[in-house]
């Protein structure tokens, strides 16, 4: 189960390919949008289960690309959950 607030891991490249260090930018790039999505739907929403094809149908994102980035989240094959934060008051 994951925690608010969640972070998808980005990927390095240092080779000298420009084809592969765009693919790697373009990756993160998605990353980091899906990351401040997912946060902001915990955010207002709080904790329960988040699926990939709801956040993939949300973000106009394909789902394996949504499914390959935040599988890291919580290692879950259909969407991970995230936990209700402790103290309510803090977290709203």
């Amino acid at each position: 189960m994951a925690t608010y607030p969640i972070s998808i891991p980005r990927k390095s490249y240092q080779g000298s390919d420009p084809k592969k260090q765009r693919r790697v930018n373009e990756q993160n790039r998605i990353a980091a949008e899906l990351e401040k999505y997912i946060n902001a739907q915990i955010k207002d929403h709080g904790g329960g289960s988040y699926l990939y094809s709801s956040i993939s149908y949300e973000t106009g994102y394909d789902i394996e690309t949504v499914r390959k980035l935040c599988f890291a989240i919580d290692c879950g094959h259909n969407g991970f959950t995230v936990a209700e934060p402790e103290n309510n008051a803090d977290f709203r």
